[in-house]
């Protein structure tokens, strides 16, 4: 790891987290207290928590705003492993993620998305100053995938992604499943006494989630977004994802999503369908239902106060609204 000018510059040579985290914090010049290292003030804020899964598996929980600009690069190596990362990114200036020689600019967004890569592939980004991010990455070895999944075709599914795309940046759109139990992850409270388990089954849901979808999209023959769209449109997608999602009291109009991305209202419309299934305020109240659902579940506040905290005035409208999404009032949650 070095910093050239006012940049730093992060470089993982083919290390799991558990060998990286020390090198990061010596790197800040600070500590890894209770597997954590809180961003200095001069890099910026927040912090990076490493999250032991077990044998061949590990995790990184990202959450920082940066004062710098910082470049990570993932080298590659000979020791295999898979690299699975979902990944909520808000910049206002221009950044961008290569993978060999395949780059990806953005210009000023807020998108989120998932991305899996190869030990065998040099990974790299460039963020600017300013640049909030919230990431989980999860490292797996193949034996490690193969037992979790209880299947040997695991390798080739993988093999079948990855030869079509390794040297590619291939990113996966979030879906309201990944969603929910991303957000989870940054919500329990820091010194909740189940925060690592609460983390640790949250983390084991997304890799159950992305295989699930890997295999079906596998299957159907449609394995890459791009298949179906230009990179560019499926990014914009992204972006309106993220936006229409930034807020659940209030969603944007249709109408401001558009003069944002520069996408006309009907284009908007019928290519947000064609890549999450559904319409955009659908979408919307999905999320903003299982936003509540988690906040009954995880909180002890009455079914008014959740109501309130998703955008309802009216305690009835969010009764009814709950009851069509899950089948019960929140009352009986």
């Amino acid at each position: 790891m070095n910093v050239h000018g006012s940049m730093l510059e992060f470089v993982n040579n083919n290390e799991f987290y558990n060998a990286l985290y020390p090198r990061m914090a010596a790197f800040l010049s600070t500590t890894m207290i209770d597997n954590r290292i809180e961003l200095p003030g001069q890099a910026g804020s927040g912090s990076l928590q490493f999250l032991s899964l077990g044998p061949g598996i590990a995790a990184s929980l990202t959450n920082i705003k940066l004062n710098e600009d910082v470049r990570f690069t993932n080298k590659k190596g000979n020791r295999l492993f898979y690299h699975l990362q979902f990944d909520e990114t808000q910049v206002k200036k221009e950044f961008q993620v290569k993978i060999e020689r395949d780059a990806v600019t953005f210009d000023e967004q807020f998108i989120a998305s998932v991305l899996l890569t190869s030990s065998k592939s040099e990974l790299s980004y460039v963020l600017p100053a300013d640049t909030i991010k919230k990431t989980v990455g999860i490292m797996f070895t193949v034996d490690w995938l193969k037992d979790y999944l209880q299947t040997e075709k695991i390798e080739t599914v993988i093999d079948s992604y990855l030869s079509l795309g390794l040297n590619h940046v291939n990113l996966e759109p979030f879906n309201y499943e990944y969603r929910r139990y991303f957000d989870e992850i940054f919500e329990v409270r820091q010194y909740d006494p189940l925060r690592e388990l609460h983390q640790r089954n949250r983390v084991m849901i997304l890799i159950e989630l992305f295989f699930t979808h890997l295999f079906k999209r596998l299957k159907s023959g449609t394995l890459f977004f791009t298949n179906r769209m230009k990179r560019e449109d499926l990014y914009k997608m992204m972006e309106v994802e993220a936006l229409l999602v930034a807020d659940l009291t209030k969603p944007p109009t249709i109408s401001e999503l558009s003069a944002i991305t520069g996408i006309s209202v009907s284009k908007l419309k019928s290519t947000f369908k064609t890549i999450y299934g559904m319409g955009l305020y659908e979408y919307f109240q999905k999320n903003r239902m299982q936003k509540a659902r988690s906040l009954l579940l995880a909180e002890n506040i009455s079914v008014k106060e959740v109501g309130v905290k998703v955008g309802y005035t009216n305690l009835s409208n969010f009764s009814l609204a709950f009851k069509k999404e899950f089948g019960v009032l929140p009352s009986q949650i």
